[in-house]
């Protein structure tokens, strides 16, 4: 069994889509995303024409590569489905796989990160607003984690933990509560339960001959002081993908370090 890794090189934007699509051309059986969550934004564009930025699914997709979001991936419901509906209007339907300790973002975890990056004001970080350092830093407190597993399992008891991000939680985080948030955890619930039903549990030891899908870049490591705090919440190099084979009982790595001829880079504190 072989292991591929796609990781970029630098700041990201670097063509690591377009990498891992020529991979999977070659015969895959799976992508693994090993890291970050949907503020990727991978672009291939297939033969026919139809292009698509890839978040959740994996850049092998156009070659009916099944996904696996890894116990690293930060999986956001609302987002995930508005891909899919994407993908949908492509004539696509990817297959997906996902750890039971992927942990899952909330519609309050987002909020909560666009509210703290206006506070910043002129010291903003650059985030994207998509909740995934907020995601791991409520993820810390073990009364507030919520992952795939409690997904699976049951979404009934999620409703407590909810109504305490959006009170207490957020009063800690950004000094004020969410407000009026019962609709809003009504859609999510509802939204997690189609979550549970679209992604299928799976182990890493089950997955053959993968593709390991890296986002954002080397020099965007959260580890890496010289750039911080602009840098991304997850290891973005070959850590994560060792430990994944590890697991997975793989001993060889063959790894692709993706870059352009020249430097690429966005947001604050570039």
């Amino acid at each position: 069994m072989r292991a591929r890794a796609v990781i970029g090189s630098s700041f990201g934007d670097c063509g690591k889509g377009l990498v891992t699509d020529w991979l999977c051309r070659d015969g895959a059986g799976i992508v693994i995303r090993f890291n970050g969550g949907c503020q990727a934004g991978h672009t291939v564009v297939h033969e026919d024409g139809r292009r698509h930025i890839f978040q959740h699914f994996g850049a092998g997709s156009f070659r009916g590569v099944p996904t696996y979001l890894s116990q690293y991936f930060v999986v956001n419901p609302i987002m995930y489905f508005h891909e899919k509906e994407t993908l949908a209007a492509l004539g696509m339907s990817p297959t997906v796989y996902a750890h039971p300790e992927c942990v899952v973002t909330t519609f309050a975890d987002m909020l909560i990160n666009q509210e703290l990056e206006i506070q910043r004001g002129k010291d903003r970080h650059g985030s994207v607003g998509l909740g995934v350092n907020e995601t791991i830093e409520r993820s810390s407190v073990p009364e507030l984690r919520i992952t795939m597993a409690d997904l699976w399992n049951s979404t009934k008891s999620l409703e407590n933990k909810l109504v305490e991000i959006c009170g207490k939680y957020a009063a800690f985080r950004i000094g004020k509560e969410i407000e009026h948030p019962e609709a809003m955890i009504a859609a999510f619930l509802s939204g997690c339960e189609s979550l549970a039903d679209s992604l299928h549990p799976l182990g890493i030891g089950q997955c053959k001959d993968p593709v390991f899908e890296g986002a954002q870049g080397l020099l965007l490591d959260q580890d890496n002081k010289d750039f911080f705090p602009h840098v991304t919440r997850s290891h973005t190099g070959i850590k994560n993908v060792r430990t994944l084979c590890s697991q997975a009982g793989i001993a060889d790595i063959d790894a692709y370090y993706v870059s352009r001829t020249y430097l690429t880079r966005h947001g604050a504190g570039h």
